[in-house]
C-alpha cells in the first residue's frame, strides 16, 4: 500500500510538470502529449483506490491525500472557471501549476510525519492499525456533509457558468430551471427579435413566447434543416424525448398575419461525415425505449480518436457555420420588405448571429428571459 501511495505522489506531480512543459515551455515537443496522457490517466484512475483506503486507514493522511484527489476531481470536471476565464493553453499551464503548488505541498507533509526524513510515505506510516472504524467514520460523514454537497453545487455552478458562457448568456441556467433569452435589435425603425430556442419545453414557454411576437409586418424565419431527396433513413424528430420527459416538441411560431419562412439548408449541403452523424442521431431520437438509445449512442461514440475530430470538425462547418451563413442571407433578404424579423433558433446560432448584427448598425434596446424548462 505505502509504494501505490508513493507512486501515485509521485505521478501526481510528475503529471503537473509535465502540464506546464507541455502549455509553457514545450509546445511541440514529440512525445510530450503522449507521456502527459499517460501520466493523467494514471494518477486519476489511481485516485480511486486511494481515496478509498484513505477512508479506512489511518495511515493515510487526509491533508497529505485528500487535496490531490479533490484537485483531480476538479480537473476532471472541467476545472472551472479557468477555461471561461482563459485560453486553452493558458488554463493548462495554471492547471500544471496548482497541480505543482498541491504536490509539492505533499511531499513536505510527508517529510513533517516522517520526522523530518525523506520526501515520500515512510514505513512507520503504515504500521499498527490496517482499519480503523473511527477513520472510516469520520470520512464518511466528511463525504456525506461537506465534499458530496460541495461537488453538486460546483457541477451547478460548472453547468450554469460553462452554458452561459458558450452561448454569451442566451441560454441561463438558474435555481428554478433552464432560461432562454429573448432579444431585440433595432436599427432605424426595424427590429430584429433573437429568439433562443429549445427543441423541447414546457407548453407554456412557447404560448408565453407566440403571444409576445409582433404580428404586423413581421416574418418568421424558421429553424428546420430540409431533406427534399430523403437522404436520412429517420427524421430528427424530437417528440419520443419530450413525451418521456413531459414536454413538448418546439412549435412553430405562426399566427395571425406573421409569415413563416425556412431559412436552413437542406441536408444535402452536407459533407458525409455530417450524414453520418444525423443518420445516428435519428436512430437515437426514435428509438422506442432508453435501452434501444443507449446502444445507438455507444455505436455513435464507438470511434477513434481521429475520426471524432475530423467529424467534429465537419459537425461545426456544416451544423454552425453553414447553416449561420443561410440564415443571415435570409435576415438580409427580409430586411427589405419587413420591419419585424424573428429568428427563433438555436441558441448556439445566435452569438454569431448577434455579433453580424452589430457590424450592420443594430442596437440591443430590450431584452426577456422566459422559462423553457423547470426543476
Amino acid at each position: 500500500m505505502r509504494i501505490f501511495a508513493n507512486a501515485f505522489l509521485v505521478a501526481f506531480a510528475i503529471d503537473a510538470l509535465l502540464a506546464i512543459a507541455s502549455f509553457g515551455l514545450g509546445a511541440g515537443i514529440a512525445g510530450l502529449a503522449s507521456a502527459r496522457a499517460l501520466c493523467t490517466g494514471f494518477v486519476t484512475l489511481a485516485s480511486l483506490p486511494v481515496f478509498v483506503l484513505m477512508g479506512a486507514h489511518p495511515g493515510l493522511r487526509w491533508r497529505i491525500f485528500l487535496p490531490p484527489c479533490l484537485f483531480l476531481s476538479w480537473t476532471a470536471m472541467g476545472a472551472m472557471p479557468l477555461p471561461i476565464c482563459l485560453s486553452a493553453s493558458d488554463a493548462g499551464l495554471v492547471v500544471g501549476v496548482l497541480g505543482a503548488a498541491f504536490a509539492a505541498v505533499a511531499f513536505v507533509l510527508c517529510r513533517q510525519s516522517n520526522g523530518w526524513k525523506g520526501w515520500l510515505l515512510g514505513e512507520e506510516a503504515l504500521q499498527g492499525l490496517t482499519f480503523s472504524g473511527r477513520t472510516a467514520l469520520g470520512f464518511t460523514a466528511l463525504n456525506l456533509f461537506a465534499i458530496l454537497p460541495a461537488s453538486l453545487a460546483y457541477l451547478a455552478f460548472s453547468a450554469a457558468a460553462g452554458v452561459g458562457h458558450l452561448t454569451q448568456g442566451f441560454v441561463d441556467i438558474r435555481r428554478d430551471g433552464i432560461h432562454l433569452s429573448h432579444r431585440e435589435y433595432i436599427r432605424e425603425g426595424q427590429t430584429i427579435h433573437l429568439v433562443a430556442m429549445m427543441h423541447i419545453g414546457d407548453p407554456a414557454f412557447y404560448d408565453e413566447l407566440a403571444l409576445s411576437l409582433p404580428e404586423q409586418g413581421a416574418i418568421t424565419l424558421v429553424e428546420g434543416v430540409t431533406d427534399e431527396a430523403e437522404l436520412l433513413s429517420e427524421s430528427l424528430s424530437y417528440g419520443n424525448v419530450a413525451a418521456s420527459l413531459g414536454l413538448v416538441e418546439q412549435p412553430e411560431l405562426g399566427g395571425g398575419d406573421r409569415e413563416l419562412r425556412s431559412a436552413d439548408v437542406d441536408v444535402s449541403e452536407f459533407s458525409p461525415d455530417t450524414m453520418e452523424f444525423l443518420a445516428s442521431l435519428g436512430t437515437i431520437l426514435s428509438s422506442e425505449t432508453f435501452v434501444d438509445g443507449l446502444i445507438a449512442y455507444a455505436e455513435l461514440t464507438n470511434m477513434s480518436s481521429e475520426t471524432a475530430v475530423k467529424m467534429l470538425a465537419a459537425l461545426k462547418h456544416d451544423l454552425l457555420e453553414l447553416r449561420n451563413d443561410h440564415l443571415f442571407e435570409e435576415m438580409e433578404m427580409a430586411l427589405r420588405d419587413y420591419d419585424q424579423i424573428i429568428v427563433p433558433w438555436g441558441a448556439l446560432h445566435l452569438p454569431g448571429i448577434q455579433d453580424r448584427l452589430r457590424d450592420l448598425g443594430f442596437v440591443q434596446e430590450v431584452e426577456t428571459y422566459r422559462r423553457v424548462v423547470g426543476w
